[in-house]
């Protein structure tokens, strides 16, 4: 018992100088706010001023995307329900295998003296992963953010 009331005390003795180094930090110039969040505010005066920051976030359970926009005070979260993590990674990996299967990303290869043929479809396979990516990730986020984009673009 009274080793855990030496070790209690010591933890509560640690947990104070802590945070008397963290006000001494803090009242340095420049250091105000050590080890706090940044401000949603400081963040978005960070922003380019000509557009918008998209921040993504795949997983498991859901894929939203975030839009930092310059001139608001606040993100803007944007659920993307048409996506998933599995969809991210078919959609990652396809054009390296569309690339591998004609030979140009065979390191071993010298591509200066690489002729490899165009096969009919293989625009296909990329004009499928664009046009996917466009419908389930890029057009949900240009219409939440209010850029205008035509209507014959609604579909696979």
């Amino acid at each position: 018992m009274r080793q855990m009331i030496t070790i209690q005390d010591e933890h509560i003795h640690l947990a104070k100088e802590w945070n008397d180094l963290l006000l001494v930090i803090r009242g340095i110039p420049d250091f105000h706010d050590f080890l706090w969040p940044s401000k949603t505010s400081d963040l978005l005066a960070g922003l380019p001023p000509n557009g918008p920051t998209i921040t993504f976030n795949i997983c498991k359970d859901r894929c939203d995307a975030l839009a930092l926009l310059p001139g608001c005070d606040a993100p803007l979260h944007i659920p993307l329900e048409r996506f998933s993590l599995e969809q991210a990674i078919r959609l990652r990996d396809a054009p390296q295998a569309c690339l591998k299967e004609r030979g140009v990303r065979m390191r071993e290869v010298d591509r200066s003296t690489l002729r490899v043929p165009w096969r009919k479809g293989k625009e296909v396979a990329i004009s499928k992963i664009l046009s996917e990516l466009w419908l389930r990730v890029c057009k949900p986020i240009m219409d939440r953010i209010g850029y205008l984009v035509s209507s014959h673009s609604n579909s696979i």
